[in-house]
């Protein structure tokens, strides 16, 4: 496992796109990701579903806009060729520009985006994770990252379900028929940030859940150790 410290090793650094992950402004012990790319080798961004029909790309900075105790990115290459990251960052110039209004859900009909970089409308209560985002993002690209259904199923992430449903309650009441659906939806197998950001790092594709489990609790362990250095 190989996260980068921008301190030590620069944003800039980055050979046309990456992974980034850091801890979560919603839960203190989950963890948020997206994508660290340079468009057109210019200055490099940060790409990432930070929350309900919101698709951020933002200037790459080590603390995120919303600046939370603990919540500092850290970075990889990806495993990927040269050639097929090159394709993945123009990808993301696209899906930005559109600037899409990602909904937040837990399960998704792929695909997600046309070949231009376009949303898809989804069934109702459907949406992407922050995590799904960057599975659904290869896909669009023809790579799938993930093997879904080798995920088993854990009561800590039903919870966690719940707890998203909560917030998003709380912090957007207008969304009260994608909420509802949401409720509906039969609970579903959750693809953690940890373990999205461990099968990017990977050469070999799509990933298994046994293949990327002991490298994503690295991550989480990397970044519960440097915790303290991203509140200072």
């Amino acid at each position: 496992m190989t996260l980068n410290d921008p301190d030590q090793v620069a944003f800039q650094d980055v050979e046309y796109v990456g992974i980034a992950i850091c801890l979560s402004r919603l839960h203190g012990e989950h963890q948020h990701v997206g994508f660290l790319y340079k468009p057109d080798g210019s200055d490099p961004l940060l790409c990432h579903l930070a929350w309900h029909q919101k698709l951020d790309s933002e200037p790459a900075r080590s603390f995120p806009s919303w600046n939370s105790p603990g919540s500092k990115w850290f970075w990889s290459q990806l495993g990927l060729d040269a050639i097929n990251k090159k394709y993945l960052a123009a990808a993301l110039v696209q899906i930005s520009a559109n600037k899409n209004t990602v909904p937040y859900g837990f399960d998704a009909h792929p695909p997600c985006f046309d070949e231009n970089g376009v949303i898809l409308p989804q069934p109702d209560g459907n949406g992407l994770t922050c995590a799904t985002f960057v599975v659904e993002t290869y896909r669009s690209q023809g790579f799938q990252l993930v093997i879904e259904t080798s995920w088993p199923s854990r009561p800590e992430d039903e919870r966690w379900r719940d707890e998203i449903i909560a917030i998003l309650e709380n912090s957007n009441p207008e969304a009260t028929e994608h909420i509802e659906a949401l409720k509906r939806n039969p609970t579903s197998t959750r693809i953690r940030p940890d373990e999205v950001a461990a099968a990017t790092q990977q050469e070999q594709l799509p990933v298994s859940y046994d293949d990327c489990r002991e490298r994503a609790a690295e991550i989480c362990q990397f970044l519960t150790d440097n915790r303290l250095e991203a509140t200072d």
